[in-house]
Formats: C-alpha cells, structure tokens, sequence
C-alpha cells in the first residue's frame, strides 16, 4: 500500500467520459486501513491536492530560435485568469546580458551570459540555474523575477522579447476549473 500512500505530490488522473479527460491533478493520498477480523473490509481515501483546481496537458515548446530583439509567442489556454511561472530554457547563442521582457514591460535579466550557456527557470522551484560552473555570480547577476505567463479575460497570448540571440524551450501546464468528481 505504500505505493498509494505516498507524501509527494504526483500526477492523478481521474477516468472522465466527458470533455475533462486531459485534466490532471498534483497531490497524494491518505489512506486509513477499516479491519475486521484481521482483515482489510475497507479505505479510507483521502486526496490532497497542491490547487483547488487541475490541469491540463502540458504544453511544451521546443527549441525555437529567436533572434536579438525577435518575440517567442506563447497561448496559455488556461481556464484561469492570472499568471503561470513555466519552466523556460533559454540557451544563449551570444555573450551578453540576457533580458527576457513580457507583455507588462516586466524583465528577467541575467547579467554576462557566455555563449552557448543554458540558463533554466523553473516554474515549479522558482530556482534559476546555469549551465556553466565558470558563471560563479550568476546568483547575484540575476534580478530574481522569473518569466511568467498571463491570461486575461480577453486574450491568452504572451510574447516574450529576447535581447540576445537565443534557443527557447518552454514547458507548462494550462490551468483546468474543475474539481474532482
């Protein structure tokens, strides 16, 4: 029963025969144990989820190259309005400072990039790394605002300017209002 009565958030997909079959949720189970007799005659299930909403099938984009000043346009589909934090790739194919700026003017900045250097944001962690051990101040070259993704009641569509010539991977999941049933 360990299997079921973990404390990690994993991916639960419940079995819909409706227009929800995509959806998703993160959590983990309780389980308490009904004896009689020595045996089992029942659970007690108890599901724990990280949001009071699923989501959907993840979205993944992957290696498209942008050029210095050039756009990555990005639809977020998600039910919700607000803001998903994607887990973004960005692999430099200059030396430079990197400004990743959104729809709001709002900028992500890591400063003396190297060529073919692999910087990450992860959504998830909101933890930047590098690819390089030679960046040693990347911690204190970047401003610590993660790249993030917005959906309005009017539009689902992001762009992302690059002020480096670069190669983009981005992963996320779109948020699903529904609960489970």
């Amino acid at each position: 029963m360990k299997w079921l009565n973990k404390e990690s958030y994993e991916k639960f997909r419940p079995i819909y025969d409706n227009v929800y079959g995509g959806t998703y949720f993160k959590g983990y189970f309780n389980v308490s144990v009904h004896e009689f007799g020595g045996f089992v005659i029942g659970l007690d299930l108890t599901f724990v989820t990280n949001a009071p909403f699923g989501f959907g099938e993840e979205i993944k984009i992957s290696d498209q190259t942008v050029t210095s000043g050039g756009y990555l346009s990005i639809n977020t589909t998600s039910d919700k309005t607000g803001y998903i934090y994607p887990t973004m790739k960005v692999k430099c194919t200059s030396a430079g400072d990197l400004e990743i700026t959104d729809s709001e003017n709002r900028k992500t900045v890591v400063k003396n990039c190297s060529a073919n250097e692999v910087v990450t944001f992860s959504g998830e962690t909101k933890i930047p790394t590098t690819s390089l051990s030679s960046h040693t101040k990347f911690a204190q070259e970047f401003n610590y605002i993660f790249p993030r993704l917005k959906t309005t009641n009017s539009s689902d569509l992001n762009k992302l300017k690059f002020s480096l010539p670069c190669v983009v991977s981005v992963e996320f999941a779109p948020i699903r209002k529904v609960g489970i049933l």
